[in-house]
């Protein structure tokens, strides 16, 4: 049976994980056979880790890691690397892929057991540790498996597991916005809807960037100052009403703001350069108005319609 035999809260410098990338499902590991380990088999087979191993000298660590990340929440897909851990300076060979990772504090998990065994849940072990140590994983963001060490005398092996925790956050709005921010979900062209790929990836990024500038500014959704009270308390505990409420406050200002946005591009028409809004269709505020530079609109009026 698998067991915890170390746990840390790590300060983990920004590195960069250089490996083969797939990409899963989310229910990849739990289906039988699971894909993963034949993933590590390619990767073994094909010479990745000796090719990697030439710049030794920029290693942060010598083991060979899983890297899960690039979650998307909406189709259920996530990013697998089999590389190794880099500092700053690696070079990506080709047919290669690099990720960032690291400028944050996770908890570092050490198992140790038979083998399967221990590929079984060690996501579950070290989340239970960080949940124990009084912080909230941030696992959605990315985790990782380091592989280093040959079985001992007994069978058994040893590996660690790593999850990002949740930061703390200047404001509960803060914690609301990052949340959406973190779980944006990669960009996928639809076909025969009437706009084309570039206009639809100018959106996406518009809508992506607008999150940014908000989380920013809280007062452009008319969101007061909170304290992160969450902080300690991630789970909404139903013994704690009035911060749920909270919660639910700065969530629905986000959203009735982000329906302004979606209702501009309902209501609009295209017209050379602008965007024609009838005021029989939609009336934008003042308040709405003078928020529009901010995210480097402008709006124009007549007296039947805004551009």
């Amino acid at each position: 049976m698998a067991e915890v035999v170390k746990f840390e809260i790590v300060d983990l410098p920004r590195l960069y994980l250089v490996g083969k990338e797939v990409r899963y499902h989310v229910e990849t590991p739990m289906k039988d056979p699971n894909r993963i380990p034949s993933f590590w088999q390619q990767c073994f087979a094909d010479g990745t880790f000796s090719t990697l191993e030439t710049q030794s000298h920029l290693l942060y660590d010598h083991a060979y890691v899983g890297l899960l990340i690039d979650y998307d929440l909406c189709w259920g897909g996530f990013s697998y690397l089999c590389g190794m851990l880099f500092k700053e300076g690696v070079t990506v060979p080709e047919g290669f892929s690099i990720r960032e990772i690291g400028g944050e504090k996770v908890g570092w998990c050490r198992i140790k057991g038979k083998v399967p065994e221990i590929y079984a849940n060690p996501h579950t072990l070290t989340e239970k540790a960080i949940q124990n140590a009084g912080h909230t994983p941030n696992g959605w963001v990315w985790k990782m498996e380091l592989h280093g060490q040959h079985p001992d005398e007994n069978g058994d092996v040893v590996l660690d597991f790593v999850i990002p925790l949740v930061p703390s956050y200047e404001s509960i709005g803060n914690r609301i916005v990052s949340a959406y921010i973190a779980t944006y979900p990669i960009f996928k062209p639809m076909m025969n809807c009437g706009a084309s790929e570039d206009s639809q990836r100018e959106m996406y990024d518009f809508l992506y960037e607008s999150m940014h500038i908000i989380n920013d500014d809280l007062s452009l959704i008319d969101d007061e100052h909170q304290h992160d009270d969450c902080y300690q308390f991630f789970e909404l505990n139903y013994d704690r009403p009035g911060l749920i409420e909270k919660m639910q406050e700065s969530r629905k200002k986000f959203f009735d703001f982000y329906e302004f946005f979606f209702k501009l591009g309902v209501h609009g028409e295209p017209v050379d350069d602008k965007l024609l809004i009838s005021k029989k269709a939609m009336r934008i505020s003042k308040k709405h108005r003078d928020r529009l530079p901010r995210f480097g609109l402008h709006c124009e009026e007549s007296r039947t319609a805004m551009y």
